[in-house]
């Protein structure tokens, strides 16, 4: 058994649905050359993020948010998934072969952001052990900065966390350590974390090893 994911489908050039279509319909690809690939032990996984843009109740366009009803996203996922099927590229048949095999993938909720928010911050840290041979500790001030910050980014899913923790962490703890350097066995904590207009800074604490 395999899995086969086909990421962000409606980005695809229109000429690979008929390609699609023939696995959907047969369970099996055949070539030019009379070549055949089966499908009968594989799943087939399509992503896509159409409608995650609705219009919103003033007629202008809209990001779904995660703090929007569920059942309102996945009003706005399915019905932005049949229309693009059926005007855009006008393939219905193709629709017709997902049928009801279709899961509207909700936003990641704010109790998932502490794991995420843990294994971003864990890799900075190793990051620093490695390249610098120092400790790299995050403070309870700063680790909430960073959580509470992650949790306005939940529409654009664990890379939003990500993105947070590159923005508000790692850039201006570069900067910190490229200004005054780490030594090795040295354990740098970063007390707190703080906006700085456009920016982040960051104000850390020194122990040598």
């Amino acid at each position: 058994m395999s899995v086969l994911l086909f990421d962000e489908i409606d980005k695809a050039h229109p000429s690979l649905f008929d390609l699609f279509l023939q696995i959907l319909e047969d369970g099996r690809l055949s070539d030019g050359r009379g070549a055949t690939v089966y499908f009968t032990e594989c799943i087939l996984i399509f992503t896509s993020n159409l409608g995650i843009m609705t219009v919103g109740s003033d007629g202008n366009p809209r990001q779904l948010k995660w703090t929007d009803p569920p059942e309102e996203v996945r009003d706005s996922l399915r019905k932005s998934f049949n229309l693009f099927f059926d005007a855009r590229i006008s393939r219905p048949e193709l629709r017709n072969r997902f049928g009801d095999s279709f899961i509207a993938m909700d936003f990641i909720q704010p109790a998932s952001v502490p794991a995420i928010l843990g294994k971003a911050l864990a890799s900075v840290c190793g990051r620093v052990a490695e390249v610098h041979g120092a400790s790299l500790v995050i403070g309870d001030e700063a680790r909430a900065v960073l959580s509470e910050a992650s949790v306005t980014k939940l529409e654009h899913g664990g890379r939003g966390v990500n993105n947070v923790v590159e923005a508000a962490l790692v850039n201006p703890l570069s900067g910190e350590i490229f200004a005054h350097g780490a030594a090795k066995g040295e354990t740098i904590t970063v007390e707190s974390i703080a906006p700085d207009g456009d920016f982040w800074e960051v104000k850390v604490s020194r122990c040598s090893g």
